[in-house]
This record gives C-alpha cells, structure tokens and sequence, in this order.
C-alpha cells in the first residue's frame, strides 16, 4: 500500500545518504533509523542530502512527505550484535523530537563543529528542556548544505511569504528519521548520532496508521507496565567480572517485583537470554513485556562503569539510557538510581516513594562484592566451585559480620555439598545448622534464609510440620521466590500431597518459565504422580538436567532406545550427582543392562553414606530387594538425602508389600 511503499522509499534515500557520506546504518524501525558517521560535517551533510532526496521522490510517488532529522555528537557503545546504546543515542531521539517537519536539527555540540564551514547555513532555535537530561540543551536548525545554496527554504524565507510557504508544506505528510555520526566507540573517540523518521501525522495521509511513535513521557505509562531486566554483559579488562554484572542484575529485578503494578520476569527467565545474539525486541516479545533494560558493567581496581539503557519492545526506542562513572563505593547508590529511574518512566506516580526501592543488605561494597562471586560459584553445583563459594562467602562474612544473606549463601552451599553427595553430614549438617540460625537472627524477615531453615527441617531433621511453617513463610514474605515454591513442592510431594505439590511446581514456573530446572522439576512432580506421559511432555530433550527424569519417563512409556540415549547424556552432564544418578542406573537395571546400573551404584556407593538411598534404588530395579533393604536401613540411620520420599518413590513399589517397609514409615513418622 502507500504507506509501505513510502517507507521503502525512506529506507532506500537513507541508506543511499548513509553510505556515500561513510556512515554506517544500525537499525531501520519501520519509518525510522539510526546510522553513525566518521564526522558531525557527515553526518549533516547526509541528512540534507536524504531530505532533498526523499522529499522528491516521495512528491513523484503521489505521497508528498517529509523527514524531522536530529544529530548530536557523543558516546555510545557497541553491542556484539552491531547495535549501538548510551547517552547519545538517548539525547539525539529527544533532539529528532524537537525537529518539525522538514528540519534538520542539531545540538550545540554538532554545531560548533560545523559553524567554521562558509557551506553550511545554519538557524539558532535557542535552549530547549529535553525530557532526561538535567541541563537544557541549544539547538539549531540547518536551513541548507553546499548542494542547497541555490534553493531557497520556507524557512528562510521571512513576513508573509515564509509564513505562507511553510503553511503550504505544512500541509503535507512527513518523515522524522533519527540519524547518528559516529567514530566507532571501539575507537574511543566521540561520536555524533541523530535519528530520521517519518512525521507530520494527518487525515488522510497513509502513514498515518504506520509510524512506531518515539516513546515521549505520556507515551510510556501508556506502555504495559512490565519489564524483563537482562544480564548486565561483562566488559571488564580480565572478563572475570561477570558474577558482578549478573548480581547487579539480580538486585535490580528483586527491587522492581516490589513495586506494586509492575509485572518483572524473573531473574531465571531472563537469564535464559544470556549471551544470545537477540534482538532485544524480540526478547521482550518472547517474554511478554512492554520494555527491556540491559546494560553492561566494567570493574577495573575500585573503578566501576556501569551503563544502562531502558528499551521499548514495541519499536525498539531508548525510553532512557545513563551512564555511570563511580567508584566502587557508589554501587548501592547506582542501583537506587537505575531503579528510580525505571520506576519513573513505568510507574511515573510511584516515583516520589520515600525509603530505598534497593535494600541494602550489607554497607559493604567489598562484601557484597564477594557475596556475588560467591552466589555465581554456588550455581555452578560442582564440587570445586561450590567448596570454592563457601571460601567466598566466609570472605564476605569477615568483611562484615551481619550480611545475613552471605549466611544464606553458606548454608545453601552446605546443603549442596551433601544433598548431591560432595561430602557427608557430619562435615556439613552442623555448619549449616549454624549459618541458617545466625542469618534468621540478623534477619528474620528474610525469604532466603526461611527457605534453607526448612529444607533444613525437611531433608535433614524429619520435622514435617515445622518445614511446612518455614516454606509458607518463606512464600509469604517474597510470593515470586521461585527456589521457595520449587523447595515446597519437593516437600508437598514428599507428604503425599500431590495437588499441592503441582500447585507449587506450576506457581514457579509461572515466576521462572524459562529455567531449565524447575521444568526438570516439574517432569520429576509428574513422575511421582505416576503419569510418565505428563511427565515427558514437561521436558525437552534438549534441556540441562532434564536427562534422568525423560530417560525413566521414556522407560515407562517403552521408548528405550530414547531412554538410554537420555542416560548418557545425564551421565555427561552431571556424572556426579546422586539424584540423577540414581535415576539413571535404575533404567539402566530396567532395561537389563546390568553391567551399567553396578557401574553405577559402585560408583555412588563409594561417595559415602550420604548417597544410600539412590544406591537401594538400583539394587530395586536389579531385583535385589535385600541389599536394597540393607541400603535404605543404613539411610534412615545416616538420613540420607532422599529418605524423605520413601512413602512416594513409584520405583521402591517392589518393596511394599515386605512388612520391613511400612515398619521404615512408622519410624520415619510417615506411615
């Protein structure tokens, strides 16, 4: 139609404009683009061009439109994927707003670097406030370039007859295409940016249903009111910064899900898009919001660069954008700031809250600095990264004594070493115990630290009621802590509460769709609930950790070939971790590979008493139901991890019907 053909002819002059002035296209979206240039005089002297041009051909096509031009001068930064973002980027959208229909507008900046050029003729517009930056901003128009010397302009015309021609043109539908000059900022030099796009919106006029409207003030709470705030990309000199960047991520998302009426991913959702060469539209698109913050980090000694830019998924433009220069010191202040300033531009009302939308758990930089790298170790659950994350997070205890969340960190690591079968109660029961117990008494209020008191409770005291108590608090006190959802249905299942437990798995994915393990989790619920074909369908095949649950749910369904491929692949993931274990050697025992299963249970058994039950399980599948006895005999003396599903594990269903098992239930209070 005409609307699309008067885009394609925009898209062709600017890209023609562009590249014969040496500039570089980054994005066209839809009636609109950004390009950057060697030099502000390319930059101007492309935009003029593109304007003489469009408006020619646009007039020849029937379509009479124009273009609103903007150019500044300043940094931005490159992404791998070819974009670019900053605070230039963000300044010349505001300046291509300011531009009527037909003009060329520049900033002061772009101006004094041009003024010396006899070719150039040039109107002052005067200071304008524009919405983001602190200082008002000087602008000027550029009536005419060498090419245009001959021709005169409405707009430089003056009484009534420049009043009369530019009422004429007026009349006519219009362009606004922001267009950025730049030296690549791998360069470190300055760069000049402006945007073009299609403006003048009228009746009749065929763009009119067509432009992707800039974002102003107004326009963004009109915006859904929901946001995914992606990994915070890694640009340190030794590129081991990237725990801090993926903290600062965690703290901002944790702030915002406590504003009421803003809708945030979760932190496991939108860590699924990290390091994936994504448009950022497309990645709110996928997630369901209306804007997307990313940014990168750089630590270099006690030096911090932080930038961040707030995008909308709806046509890809800057809402806002910063840049910040501290030291490491201000890193709390940073985060108030980036928060603040979403909220202001998402929530505009709730932005004059007082009191801190970023708690602060520790006054510490240094020990929330460690806390982050240790966080980053923990999730790696191996066993040199996780004995490596308790050093760290000591570290951070020492620098100061009352984070409660390095306490939590301490005991999630502890629990990890035993419960995938590192080390064995008695080098770790006690230590955790302890660094629960001192988190809750210098925070009692903290979801975290309610949340490994009663996995505590449950995998390791057999206190049922009392774990029940401490996940529904944990639950209460952060409703979107996914791990606290994930935990409780583990339990819920393990009490025989089916419906319960798949009311938790689903409320965590619901906050966490996107993360490998709570799927994975999901597919175990299902196979516990004895319904392999749900169970299957939770999982994909190419998911992490998802291998032992589908190997055993294609077993009960007689997709063998399929089982054990999934068992090797288990066994390539995670070949140390008894859970999964556990589950691998019994298909193997049920499928007849006898040889694989005893590689298997030999190979648990020998990391130590911690690992009996999965080890009873296998000798189950292999039919040797007094071994398995003997093994879950021992666990109930050692509490094993696992134990706790004794009354639900469809694979002891063998071993029902001995009177030695419902004996183990009474014992274990859950008969």
């Amino acid at each position: 139609d005409a609307a699309m053909k008067l885009v394609d002819v925009f898209q062709a002059v600017a890209r023609k404009a562009v590249q014969e002035r040496g500039g570089t296209v980054i994005k066209f979206l839809g009636d609109g683009g950004l390009a950057v240039f060697p030099s502000a005089d390319a930059a101007v002297r492309a935009g003029l061009a593109a304007r003489r041009e469009f408006e020619g051909r646009a007039t020849v096509a029937g379509a009479p439109a124009r273009l609103r031009i903007g150019i500044h001068v300043g940094e931005v930064i490159s992404k791998p994927d070819g974009d670019v973002y900053g605070d230039g980027v963000n300044t010349t959208a505001r300046i291509q707003h300011e531009a009527a229909p037909g003009q060329v507008v520049v900033s002061e900046d772009v101006r004094r670097q041009i003024r010396q050029r006899a070719d150039f003729r040039l109107e002052q517009l005067g200071e304008r406030t524009l919405r983001g930056l602190d200082e008002p901003i000087r602008l000027c128009a550029v009536l005419s370039g060498p090419e245009e010397l001959a021709t005169r302009r409405p707009e430089e015309m003056s009484g009534a007859e420049g009043r009369e021609a530019t009422a004429r043109i007026s009349s006519r539908p219009s362009i606004s295409l922001p267009i950025a000059a730049a030296i690549a900022v791998m360069l470190l030099a300055a760069v000049g940016l402006g945007w073009w796009a299609l403006g003048d919106r009228e009746a009749g006029n065929p763009l009119a249903e067509a432009e992707p409207q800039a974002a102003t003030g107004t326009a963004a709470t009109e915006i859904a009111s929901s946001i995914a705030v992606l990994p915070f990309a890694d640009l340190s000199p030794g590129g081991d910064q990237e725990y801090f960047g993926d903290g600062m991520t965690e703290e901002l998302i944790n702030a915002l899900t406590r504003i009421e009426g803003l809708d945030v991913v979760s932190r496991t959702s939108a860590f699924a898009y990290k390091g994936q060469n994504l448009d950022v539209r497309e990645i709110g698109r996928r997630l369901g919001v209306g804007t997307v913050m990313e940014g990168t980090v750089r630590v270099a000694g006690d030096r911090l660069r932080i930038t961040a830019q707030l995008i909308d998924v709806k046509n890809g433009y800057h809402l806002w954008s910063e840049t910040y220069d501290r030291e490491m010191a201000d890193v709390f202040a940073i985060q108030e700031e980036i928060a603040r300033a979403i909220v202001t531009e998402l929530e505009p009302e709730l932005a004059s809250r007082r009191g801190r939308l970023v708690p602060q758990g520790t006054g510490d930089p240094e020990a929330y600095r460690l806390y982050l790298q240790g966080r980053f170790l923990w999730s790696q659950r191996t066993l040199e990264a996780t004995t490596r994350a308790i050093e760290v997070f000591e570290a951070a205890i020492r620098a100061d004594t009352s984070y409660a969340l390095a306490y939590t960190g301490l005991a999630d690591s502890y629990e990890s070493l035993r419960g995938r079968g590192y080390r064995t109660a008695e080098e770790t029961i006690e230590k955790q115990r302890a660094a629960v117990e001192r988190a809750l008494e210098l925070d009692p209020r903290l979801s975290e630290a309610h949340k490994s008191l009663a996995n505590l409770l449950f995998n390791q005291d057999w206190y049922w009621k009392a774990a029940d108590r401490e996940f529904a608090q944990a639950i209460e006190l952060d409703p979107r802590n996914a791990e606290a959802a994930h935990s409780y249905s583990h339990y819920l299942i393990a009490m025989g509460r089916v419906d319960e437990s798949l009311e938790q798995s689903l409320n965590a994915i619901e906050i966490s769709p996107y993360d490998d393990g709570i799927r994975s989790h999901l597919g175990w619920h299902y196979l516990f609930a004895r319904d392999p074909v749900r169970a299957v369908g939770a999982m994909s095949p190419e998911g992490s950790g998802y291998g032992a649950f589908l190997a055993r749910g294609y077993q009960l369904l007689g997709r063998n070939a399929e089982a054990l491929v999934q068992c090797e692949k288990a066994i390539q993931e995670r070949p140390s971790d008894a859970f999964l274990m556990g589950f691998v050697g019994f298909v193997y025992a049920q499928l007849g590979h006898e040889r694989e299963a005893l590689e298997v249970a030999r190979k648990l058994e020998a990391m130590g008493d911690q690992t009996r039950y999965d080890v009873a399980v296998i000798h189950v599948g292999l039919g040797d139901n007094e071994r398995a006895f003997a093994l879950l005999e021992q666990g109930y003396e050692r509490r094993s991890p696992r134990m706790v599903y004794l009354n639900v594990d469809p694979r002891l269903d063998d071993l029902r019907s001995d009177p030695r098992f419902a004996t183990l239930l009474r014992r274990m209070r859950l008969g």
